[in-house]
């Protein structure tokens, strides 16, 4: 199955994709619709499948957008990942074909060669007479990743400039932003619907956390702060040990999503309080219990004592420890942030 990967993402084998389909799916009509059902359940509005390999059909189609959301899809198996950023892979000999057959990206972002883009990587290109030149393109910088589909171009040629030009306007315009660094550690517990987990005030002892995974993208006229935040709840199937999703915390900006993250509740057993009943009410009333005990009433009020100041001290610990470092981590972001725009509007300048 790998092989028959790599020959389908380097070199567009179509007799692959059928016999792919037909193993997978028992039918070529079974797996397109395997298909569809898999689109829809990622977010595609306007696509449609008949077949596995893309050749034309009136009621086979999808959009650019739609093409974006499912490479942003695929991009999250490792596997994919690999060979969508494979210059070049060998099939060995096997007992019918006697020699190895060579397979090589067509995407010349990849292939590094002609056309540049040193921050591309992965892509995949196509081309049928209908659908004109198609290209789907990924580039990183930094923790910024960006997806550029380009259809029905004219040309090899301009299908690599506009995917540049692209590029580079997203990279120079738009910031990521890590949603488990930023956000206040005490954001989660103090939704409603989450204050039955009361985690103690420390972020790092929380049961509950966002996926480091998370992030949402902004434009750089604007802040994390101006993105609108919202917390869904939605409990697990069933508890398991480690990591449990249990809801989402998504973030949109001028009414447009923009990122979010799984909240995640941490099942580990831990360690609980118990407390036991006292008889304060009359300590001179039984001066002693069954078991000899002395009477503890006049302790109360040196209880309550200790037990102020130790919450007193953590609030100054959480402060000094999490809350304080927290808030400079975020005030030298916000300064390199506006330091690189004004780097980069003093070079537009020139």
């Amino acid at each position: 199955m790998q092989q028959c990967l790599y020959a389908i993402l380097l070199e567009s084998a179509n007799e692959v994709t059928y016999a792919v389909a037909e193993h997978v799916g028992g039918t070529i009509e079974n797996f397109a619709k395997m298909m569809n059902e898999r689109a829809k359940s990622i977010g595609v509005k306007n696509t449609n499948f008949t077949n596995p390999h893309g050749l034309p059909d009136k009621n086979h189609y999808t959009c650019a957008y739609d093409m974006a959301l499912i490479t942003r899809e695929a991009m999250k198996n490792e596997t994919f990942r690999k060979i969508f950023a494979t210059r070049t892979y060998q099939i060995p000999p096997t007992n019918i074909q006697k020699e190895t057959r060579y397979l090589r990206n067509h995407h010349r972002f990849v292939l590094r060669q002609e056309y540049r883009y040193d921050d591309c990587i992965g892509g995949k290109t196509g081309y049928t007479s209908q659908a004109k030149f198609t290209l789907v393109s990924v580039a990183k910088r930094g923790d910024l990743e960006l997806i550029c589909v380009i259809m029905k171009d004219d040309s090899t040629s301009h299908q690599y400039t506009d995917t540049k030009a692209l590029f580079d306007y997203g990279f120079d315009n738009f910031s990521i932003y890590p949603i488990n660094e930023l956000e206040n550690p005490g954001m989660l517990e103090a939704s409603p619907m989450f204050t039955r987990f009361n985690p103690l005030l420390s972020k790092t002892e929380s049961p509950i956390i966002t996926d480091e995974n998370g992030y949402l993208v902004l434009p750089n006229s604007a802040s994390f702060e101006d993105a609108v935040k919202n917390i869904s709840f939605s409990p697990a199937p069933e508890d398991k040990e480690g990591n449990n999703i249990i809801g989402k915390i998504s973030y949109t900006y001028m009414g447009k999503y923009v990122g979010g993250a799984n909240i995640l509740l941490n099942n580990v057993e831990k360690l609980t309080l118990e407390t036991k009943k006292l008889n304060i009410d009359n300590p001179t009333k039984d001066p002693k219990d069954a078991s000899g005990s002395k009477p503890i009433g006049h302790l109360y009020p040196i209880v309550l004592g200790i037990i102020g100041g130790i919450f007193i001290l953590i609030l100054g610990l959480y402060y000094i420890f999490v809350e304080r470092p927290r808030l400079k981590r975020r005030r030298a972001y916000y300064k390199k942030r506006a330091n690189r725009r004004m780097h980069n509007d003093e070079f537009r300048d020139l």
